[in-house]
């Protein structure tokens, strides 16, 4: 019975120091769960924060690839008007080419204003003798 006298006294005085380190432990444990849980509730929010991040990241890329290929279709449209343009300008080019230069046209003008029996006055053979004769 000494043994177990001395074991219930030997256990009556660690009994409080036990307590204390239990509750240190306990303490501690209480401590690093709520620790696990604020850094699970952090990696919600930032999973969260991701997801919203990676749907706006798509919505931006639909956005630009729409606007790509509205761009792509405008510069097409262009491009396209801007080759009819230079076909136009080679017909308009190729027409001035055949054009008769101002001066050439000039002279045309002078010399159908000449030879023009409205505004020129010719003298027949007969008037020329008549004239001549008179002078005579």
């Amino acid at each position: 019975m000494k043994k177990d006298i001395y074991q219930s006294e030997h256990n009556k005085s660690y009994m409080p120091a036990m307590n204390v380190m239990l509750n240190n432990v306990v303490g501690r444990v209480n401590d690093n769960s709520k620790r696990v849980r604020e850094l699970e509730e952090n990696i919600r929010n930032l999973k969260e924060q991701l997801n919203s991040l990676q749907t706006e990241s798509i919505k931006q890329k639909k956005t630009i690839i729409a606007d790509e290929t509205s761009t792509k279709g405008t510069i097409k449209q262009i491009l396209d008007r801007l080759a009819n343009m230079e076909v136009d300008i080679d017909k308009i080019h190729r027409e001035i080419r055949e054009l008769v230069p101002r001066r050439e046209f000039k002279e045309l003008e002078n010399y159908l204003d000449l030879i023009n029996p409205i505004t020129t006055k010719f003298v027949t053979k007969k008037e020329l003798e008549e004239l001549i004769e008179e002078k005579l």
